[in-house]
């Protein structure tokens, strides 16, 4: 049987066995539209975070979906964080994985190959692991997240405005939806790289005659729209954000995109519903350094 969740494994709880060694204060869990942008940005985020007034005991996880999970509207970015907050309340109950296993292991073994690895031969637990993963599936990581503190961590929706394949209703109904469960609704008009271009440049004097392109963000070639053209301009890079030209452009510059961002719409409804110029990811950095 394949994995019918979209959650794909993550490398934090490597990470902070590596560079902590103690359980974190506090995980803010981000579900995001992208696939490159936006998972590069906040694995920088966190990987500097001390540069950037965050605490040590607070680590950012941007949810990973499978490779092959090309869902990236709203609706499906809070399905994805609906799942993960499933597993993390209640992915311990490692039952509810049976009809995953492969030949050979059981409930029984799973459950002992949580709590008593050593009891089990390498060789043996190198084969369920690489079979399960095989699945996409990581037993090791569902328990990590299960784990987590429930009362501490923060679970986040990063989108897009995107006027043109996002409506304003639906958008509203998953605003709607985090209010009622708690989770916090991070929203960049027209793009996450509006976010970006705000650590790049002046907006206001260098784009002066073009915020109206920059709120319609048409397409300008097969790869690129108007924002994110603008950014490969700048910054050089296209989706992906190598962590030299993060450390370059973006790291000492956050808070100078926390400072321009106080220029154009922060308010949450009216990028919604009148899709303006804005971002309250702002909100998100304050919360990080909480």
């Amino acid at each position: 049987m394949s994995n019918p969740y979209r959650l794909r494994s993550s490398d934090l709880f490597t990470r902070i066995d590596d560079d902590a060694k103690v359980k974190p204060l506090r995980i803010v869990f981000l579900s995001v539209e992208g696939n490159a942008t936006e998972i590069d940005y906040f694995k920088h985020i966190d990987k500097f975070r001390a540069q950037l007034g965050i605490n040590a005991m607070v680590r950012v996880e941007v949810i990973r979906r499978a490779n092959s999970d090309t869902k990236s509207d709203p609706q499906s970015v809070l399905s994805l964080l609906e799942e993960f907050v499933d597993l993390h309340d209640n992915g311990a109950d490692v039952s509810r994985f049976e009809g995953l296993l492969p030949s050979g292991y059981d409930v029984a073994f799973v459950r002992n190959f949580l709590t008593n690895p050593e009891s089990i031969p390498p060789s043996i637990v190198d084969d369920f692991q690489s079979k399960m993963r095989g699945k996409s599936l990581d037993i090791a990581y569902l328990k990590f997240i299960s784990d987590c503190d429930k009362q501490q961590d923060e679970f986040c929706l990063v989108v897009d405005r995107d006027s043109g394949n996002h409506s304003a209703e639906q958008l509203n109904d998953i605003f709607t939806i985090c209010n009622e469960k708690g989770y916090r609704l991070f929203i960049t008009s027209p793009c996450f790289e509006f976010w970006l271009l705000l650590h790049l440049c002046d907006i206001k004097a260098t784009f002066a005659d073009k915020l109206e392109a920059i709120r319609k963000n048409p397409k300008v070639s097969n790869k690129h729209s108007f924002v994110s053209d603008a950014v490969l301009r700048i910054a050089g890079h296209s989706k992906n954000i190598p962590e030299s030209t993060f450390k370059r452009e973006y790291l000492p510059k956050v808070d100078y995109a926390v400072d321009q961002a106080k220029y154009f719409d922060m308010n949450i409804s009216s990028l919604i519903d009148r899709a303006t110029i804005g971002t309250n990811l702002v909100e998100l950095i304050s919360l990080l350094r909480q």
